[in-house]
């Protein structure tokens, strides 16, 4: 509610100072992306790397009250050129020639992340067969996303109620997961989220994996 809020939001200005110190950081981040450069022979773990990069900094801004339409308008096009020309020419044709837009970049990322992690399978499988895609991975009107590292299910890590947070945790543990973002491209100590738990305010990790959450709900 609005005290957690308030809570996690003082416990952000006495770690890293005012919010408009926030916001420059965060902006920084998103600019800092945009001079990233991928390329078809890029290693997974940079592509979702630049995805996580995005999808916390965009958070952290939204978290911050931070209208990030303003800033898209100038910021996306720029995130584009990270990115292979070839995969943004698809992209745009998927987009039937509107604006890109943060959203639009995360699912395309997401859906270009789950090709080839399914192609480092196929890889590491040695089989050439393809593997055949359960509806754990695919969304009912068809849409691909990313499954839930806990559930399988198609949604976010931080939203997952399966089990206890303990058992959360002692999974993202196991599968070698930042315990603030839940991404597998570094370690928690190297991490750069500064979002707040929405439990209990700290910065630390996940809400997913908070042992402060409250018995009843799927919690520890």
């Amino acid at each position: 509610g609005t005290n957690q809020y308030r809570k996690a939001m003082e416990l952000l200005t006495e770690r890293f100072g005012d919010q408009e110190r926030l916001k420059k950081h965060y902006l920084a981040e998103l600019k800092a992306m945009a001079n990233t450069r991928l390329s078809e022979t890029s290693a997974l773990s940079q592509w979702q790397k630049l995805h996580d990069g995005l999808a916390n900094s965009v958070a952290a801004l939204n978290s911050l009250g931070v209208d990030t339409k303003t800033h898209q308008a100038y910021l996306a096009p720029d995130l584009l050129a990270a990115f292979p020309r070839t995969l943004v020419s698809r992209w745009r044709d998927r987009w039937d020639d509107e604006e890109p837009t943060f959203s639009k970049i995360l699912k395309a990322l997401q859906r270009e992340i789950r090709i080839r992690e399914e192609d480092e399978t196929l890889a590491s499988n040695g089989s050439g067969k393809p593997v055949l895609e359960s509806a754990t991975t695919t969304t009912n009107n068809g849409n691909r996303g990313l499954a839930c590292l806990f559930c399988q299910k198609i949604h976010l890590h931080h939203n997952c109620n399966q089990g206890s947070s303990a058992q959360r945790r002692a999974t993202a543990e196991k599968e070698g997961r930042c315990l603030k973002c839940l991404a597998r491209s570094h370690r928690t100590e190297h991490c750069i989220s500064r979002i707040p738990c929405r439990h209990c305010g700290s910065t630390e990790h996940s809400p997913a994996v908070c042992v402060a959450r409250p018995r009843g709900g799927g919690y520890a």
